[in-house]
């Protein structure tokens, strides 16, 4: 995500020094077409003087039509590059649009991770309590089984201790019996 962000962030750079590269061509064509301007005036005047100066000026006036259609010539480009310009801002700015929503989505995108990071850190403590939780269950199991072993056993002993004394006890009756009957 944050490799992402970065080229956002980048991308947005990209376009902010292309609107101020835009912004200095127009400033230039600007200039370009003052002095087509200019030179039209200059164009003008010469055309003025070439009139006043009669049948030697016509080499000068040749010049200054000549002159007059490269400012006209100057103009237009300055025009159409004008207008290259403008559509290319528009462009920009479309653009522009589109990288600030894409790093709103991003926001967004980074957010809602941030969020599930947040909720699978809260369900991994409470998988640890549970498993916490399980182990002492066994670990009662295991001291209750080992009750039951204990008290099997000891049920077990009792119960051949049992059968030892009534064998004893039934010795012992017959061995009174001997003494009771003789």
């Amino acid at each position: 995500m944050s490799k992402s962000k970065e080229k956002i962030k980048s991308a947005t750079k990209s376009t902010e020094d292309l609107i101020n590269s835009l912004v200095a061509i127009s400033n230039f064509v600007s200039s370009i077409r003052n002095i087509a301007r200019q030179t039209n005036l200059l164009a003008m005047n010469a055309a003025i003087e070439a009139a006043h100066a009669g049948k030697y000026s016509t080499g000068f006036a040749v010049v200054a039509d000549e002159v007059g259609n490269l400012a006209a010539k100057s103009a237009e480009a300055a025009q159409n590059t004008t207008g290259l310009i403008n559509a290319s801002l528009t462009a920009v700015d479309k653009g522009t649009a589109l990288a600030d929503s894409a790093h709103t989505a991003m926001n967004s995108i980074v957010s809602g991770i941030s969020k599930i990071s947040d909720e699978m850190q809260i369900i991994t403590a409470a998988a640890a309590d549970q498993q916490n939780a399980v182990n002492q269950i066994t670990t009662g199991i295991s001291s209750i089984e080992a009750g039951m072993h204990t008290t099997t056993a000891t049920a077990e002993q009792s119960a051949a201790s049992s059968e030892e004394l009534s064998a004893l006890a039934s010795s012992l009756a017959d061995e009174v019996d001997k003494f009771v009957t003789e």
